[in-house]
């Protein structure tokens, strides 16, 4: 038995020699010189301890040992080209597919006009969706789980590149019946920070907000923590208590009567949706086309 595996493109000239008749023919299909053809061919024969090709004046010819070894290298040769057609495609399948990871308010109400833009600009692409809270994009960015995040919270690490993609703002809301939204003037921001809200959990870029704008109060336990803004949405109309959410997530419910959005004094809630990579990372096509899309449609301004 061979200690070695045979070279496949030597496999591959004998197979060109069986069907062509010829060595040089052969070596001409598979694009090497005829002299390093028979070099390979005298190797594989050492290699297996015996003689595969009949040389004359007319040709090259398999010996019986040599048609053996063909009829195996066929089929050596298809399952070696199905596993580079499999190959292939997964690569491709991986380069058309762009993974990203995106806060919860990016990905309910801004994400799927961006991803809808970039498929008109380039159709191959096959964005793969991820929502999860910022802190959760962070994690899958340094684990290579995602090629671009999208995140709404202000402390971004400095490992990861950035680019501003929106500007948004929470609006502090509360059902009718509440106090709040009787009293027909603004709040102080210590009553703010002094009262329980209905709150996303700790890790989302609004609880951050939030709690960033309010870093230099006391601020009260949260009455509840949920983990999605359509829960918190949810509670604060059913009158669980005031929230502070993105102005995306509430507009409707204010327009509708369901929410009044309360004025606070002193304090500003505005922040910015970035998107964010590792800064040692240069961006793919893909990536780059998404955040030119987002920086256009996301009033980054």
């Amino acid at each position: 038995m061979a200690e070695e595996w045979p070279d496949l493109r030597t496999l591959e000239l004998l197979v060109a020699v069986a069907d062509t008749g010829s060595l040089n023919a052969a070596s001409a299909i598979i694009g090497i010189a005829q002299p390093n053809a028979s070099r390979l061919v005298r190797t594989l024969e050492r290699q297996l301890g015996t003689r595969l090709l009949r040389r004359s004046p007319s040709g090259s010819a398999p010996t019986e040992d040599g048609a053996l070894v063909i009829a195996h290298a066929r089929e050596l040769l298809s399952s070696a080209s199905g596993l580079l057609e499999v190959v292939g495609t997964r690569r491709q399948k991986r380069a058309n597919t762009l993974t990203v990871g995106s806060s919860l308010t990016i990905t309910e109400y801004l994400l799927p006009r961006w991803v809808a833009e970039l498929r008109l600009r380039l159709p191959e692409v096959r964005p793969e969706l991820h929502p999860m809270n910022s802190s959760q994009v962070f994690a899958a960015l340094d684990a290579g789980d995602c090629a671009v995040g999208l995140v709404e919270t202000p402390s971004i690490p400095r490992r990861f590149a950035r680019q501003l993609v929106h500007v948004d703002e929470l609006y502090v809301v509360a059902a009718g019946a509440h106090p709040w939204a009787r009293r027909g003037a603004p709040i102080s921001v210590d009553e703010l920070a002094a009262t329980a809200l209905v709150t996303r959990e700790p890790g989302s870029g609004t609880r951050k907000t939030l709690e960033r704008a309010l870093r230099d109060h006391p601020i009260a336990p949260p009455l509840q923590e949920l983990t999605s803004n359509a829960t918190v949405l949810a509670s604060a109309c059913a009158g669980l208590g005031p929230a502070a959410l993105s102005r995306l997530v509430v507009d409707a419910a204010i327009r509708a009567g369901a929410l009044v959005r309360i004025d606070v004094e002193g304090i500003s809630l505005r922040r910015r949706f970035h998107a964010v990579w590792p800064a040692t990372q240069r961006q793919g096509d893909a990536a780059s086309a998404l955040i030119d899309v987002a920086r256009q449609r996301g009033d980054a301004s």
